[in-house]
């Protein structure tokens, strides 16, 4: 039975159908409960691309948050990391990572290296709900597993290299048009955020991030998706506020525009300067307590009798003797 699904596992693969279906034909093949599937993007670090199930997944989040554990010791070493029982393995190993032992789902781990020679590709991870050992046979699939997904990864690259530059497959190449969904993607993106808001490093904020996940007892993942979502809704405040200044400033640059048009009007029709047309316009629109865009608004579009505004300034300015205006209109 284990063959058969193992041999499913495999068909997958060979068929270029690799997906978290892979991980959940491998983990039925293994009889473990969880798979995962990391490929490396630098030393001591890699990227999730398939879980079969959340114990997998929420062993490699903590991984991540650590920064420790059997998955980058593999991934280094480029050999096969055995833990059948991580409540007995040494503190000074995985200091922090046996600290959280006995509150994990996961209580034993078997990470097998998908490796070429001296090239290391990635991490297949094993868990199991509870402690104990591979039989040989169920540690001989999975490194047929590995090697397996080993050459998947490496035709699918090249596969990728040939379609973004088959003219030069080995020159420089545009990114693939299409590339695997990442599970810590998240991460990446509140690393970026967190680097800006604080003026620091990518390798800063990625550190800063493990660090509050660590202390607030949460993986670096959630913390990361709580960053993303809070700077996104602060972004798009940011933004309507932005909107609404900009609207605010159009508007009163467009009344400014109007003041300016309607004094020009005043200045050559009554024949005076423009200081006194806007004395002249701001007079009268206080002593009828219009707005002095409004009122030039009205004159702009040629639907207000200026000679009104002159009258009713003399009128002001006879009942306020020493008015700004008084006897200097003309009509």
């Amino acid at each position: 039975m284990a063959a058969e699904r193992l041999a499913e596992a495999l068909r997958l693969l060979q068929d270029g159908q690799g997906s978290p279906a892979v991980a959940v034909a491998g983990a039925a093949a293994l009889e473990v409960d969880g798979v995962a599937v990391s490929l490396g993007n630098e030393p001591g670090r890699t990227e999730v691309l398939w879980c079969s199930d959340d114990v997998s997944r929420g062993f490699e989040d903590l991984q991540l948050t650590l920064g420790q554990g059997p998955g980058p010791d593999c991934m280094v070493g480029g050999t096969t990391v055995r833990v059948p029982d991580l409540a007995r393995v040494r503190h000074d190993r995985w200091p922090e990572l046996v600290m959280e032992a006995p509150g994990l789902a996961a209580r034993a781990v078997f990470c097998f290296p998908l490796r070429m020679g001296g090239i290391g590709l990635g991490v297949l991870t094993a868990v199991r709900r509870a402690p104990g050992p591979l039989t040989s046979g169920q540690s001989a699939d999975a490194a047929i597993l590995a090697a397996a997904l080993t050459r998947y990864f490496l035709e699918g690259a090249g596969r990728a290299r040939q379609e973004a530059d088959p003219v030069n497959p080995r020159g420089p190449m545009n990114p693939p048009a299409s590339l695997p969904f990442l599970h810590h993607a998240a991460v990446h993106q509140a690393t970026g955020m967190v680097s800006v808001q604080l003026a620091v490093s990518l390798a800063d904020a990625l550190l800063r991030l493990r660090a509050h996940a660590y202390g607030s007892g949460r993986t670096v993942t959630d913390v990361s998706h709580d960053v993303v979502a809070t700077i996104a809704i602060l972004q798009r405040r940011t933004l309507a506020h932005a909107e609404a200044e900009r609207d605010q400033l159009q508007y009163a640059l467009n009344s400014r525009i109007i003041v300016e048009q309607a004094k020009g009007i005043l200045a050559e029709r009554w024949n005076m300067s423009l200081d006194l047309a806007f004395a002249t316009l701001r007079s009268f629109a206080r002593a009828r307590q219009h707005k002095i865009s409004h009122l030039a608004r009205l004159i702009t579009e040629g639907g207000f009798d200026t000679d009104v505004i002159a009258h009713g300034v003399k009128e002001t300015n006879r009942a306020e003797p020493g008015g700004p205006v008084a006897g200097r209109e003309t009509s």
